[in-house]
C-alpha cells in the first residue's frame, strides 16, 4: 500500500499559484463556498465566478513534497514516457491529431515550417529543463519554454531523444528534492501538462486496458477499465464501461494491497 506523507498544513501546489487549476477534494467545500465555481482569468489576473456548480473547493493535501496524489502519479508517468513520445513525433514531423475539445482535427502534414510535431517536441525539453534547473536557481521563469539551446532545428530523431533521455534522468534522479520545494513542484504540474498535450496530439498507443479481477463495486461486473496517466486531464480514475461508475486509482491500489495480504484458506 503507497504510503502517504501528508500534513495538515501542506497542499498541493496547484492551490499555491493562481493561474494553476486547484487540485481539490470533490464534494468537500470551504466554509464560505457559495456554490459557483470560480476560474483564474488570466488577462483580469482574479478569479471569475462561472454559472456552474462548484463541485469541491477544499485544497487536496499533498501525497509528496509538494504534489497531491494525482500530480504525483502523472508527472512519474510524464517523465518516463518523455524520451519515447519526443522520439515518435520528432519522426513524425507532422502536426498531430486534435481532439474534440482542442477544436477538431487537424491534418499530418506539415502546414508551416516548423511543425507542431517539432514545436511539441522542443517544449517538452525545454519543460524538462525548467523543472531541472529549478534544483538550484529560484528565479526560473516557469511560464516560458525555450529549447534553442537544448534541440537544433536540424537535428535527427535520435539525438532530440537523447537530449529528453538526459533531462528526463535528471529530473527522476532529484524528484524528491524538486517537488518538496513549491517552485520544483510547480514546474513538475507545468511540465506534465506539457507533455501531455503531446500525448494527446501524437498518441503512442492506445493503452487502455481492462483491470482483471476487480469487480465494480457499483454494479460487480469485472469491466473496470485503466487508462494511462498521460490521458488524464483531470483525476486520475478507474472507469467501469458497464455502469459508468468511478472510482480513484487509490481505491485500486488499497483493493490489491489488502487482497495480498489476505490469508488463504485451507481446505481440510
Amino acid at each position: 500500500m503507497r504510503v502517504r506523507l501528508v500534513t495538515a498544513a501542506r497542499v498541493c501546489v496547484t492551490n499555491l499559484v493562481p493561474d494553476l487549476r486547484s487540485c481539490t477534494v470533490h464534494g468537500q467545500h470551504l466554509a464560505h463556498c457559495d456554490g459557483h465555481a470560480r476560474r483564474w482569468n488570466a488577462r483580469t489576473e482574479r478569479l471569475d465566478i462561472l454559472d456552474s456548480e462548484c463541485r469541491g473547493c477544499v485544497p487536496r493535501p499533498a501525497e509528496a513534497g509538494y504534489l497531491c496524489y494525482d500530480h504525483l502519479v502523472k508527472f512519474d508517468n510524464a517523465v518516463e514516457e518523455a524520451t519515447e513520445l519526443v522520439a515518435f513525433i520528432w519522426e513524425d514531423g507532422g502536426n498531430g491529431v486534435r481532439d474534440a475539445n482542442d477544436g477538431g482535427s487537424a491534418g499530418a502534414g506539415p502546414r508551416w515550417p516548423l511543425t507542431e510535431a517539432r514545436i511539441r517536441a522542443e517544449w517538452i525539453a525545454a519543460a524538462l529543463d525548467n523543472t531541472a534547473r529549478t534544483y538550484w536557481l529560484d528565479d526560473v521563469d516557469l511560464t516560458y519554454l525555450d529549447a534553442r539551446n537544448l534541440i537544433p532545428t536540424g537535428s535527427t530523431a535520435a539525438y532530440a531523444a537523447a537530449v529528453v533521455r538526459e533531462l528526463a534522468t535528471n529530473v527522476s534522479a532529484a524528484r524528491a528534492e524538486l517537488i518538496a520545494k513549491p517552485r520544483g513542484a510547480e514546474a513538475a504540474v507545468r511540465a506534465t501538462a506539457v507533455i501531455q498535450a503531446g500525448y494527446r496530439l501524437f498518441p503512442l498507443v492506445e493503452a487502455e486496458h481492462r483491470v482483471g479481477g476487480v469487480r465494480c463495486p457499483n454494479c460487480q461486473q469485472a469491466r473496470l477499465i485503466w487508462s494511462p496517466p498521460l490521458m488524464h486531464r483531470d483525476d486520475v480514475t478507474i472507469k467501469c464501461d458497464a455502469c459508468g461508475h468511478i472510482e480513484r486509482q487509490e481505491w485500486l491500489e488499497q483493493y490489491a494491497a489488502v487482497m495480498q495480504l489476505r490469508p488463504v484458506r485451507v481446505q481440510r
